[in-house]
């Protein structure tokens, strides 16, 4: 890759995240098995805050127990 290039690629099959999960462990393998693009030096390596959460436990699940006028108010101020 030329200096001042960036290359943006997604690592495949991690699959669900699930509570205890060991993100550093599922993302090394996924890059490193057969036909990955691998990690290198130099490269920077993001995560979204919902896989984060998930690994974390931090989820709710909305099952209906939880009445969409109390969320959606939530919801639209999280995102704002």
């Amino acid at each position: 890759m030329a200096e001042g290039e960036l290359c943006v690629l997604g690592v495949r099959g991690i699959g669900e995240v699930r509570a205890g999960a060991d993100l550093a462990e599922l993302i090394s393998l996924a890059s490193t098995a057969p036909g990955a693009p691998g990690l290198h030096d130099g490269d920077v390596v993001v995560v979204t805050s919902k896989v984060v959460a998930k690994a974390e436990g931090r989820v709710v699940a909305l099952d209906g127990s939880v009445r969409e006028e109390v969320v959606r108010p939530y919801d639209e101020d999280l995102f704002r």
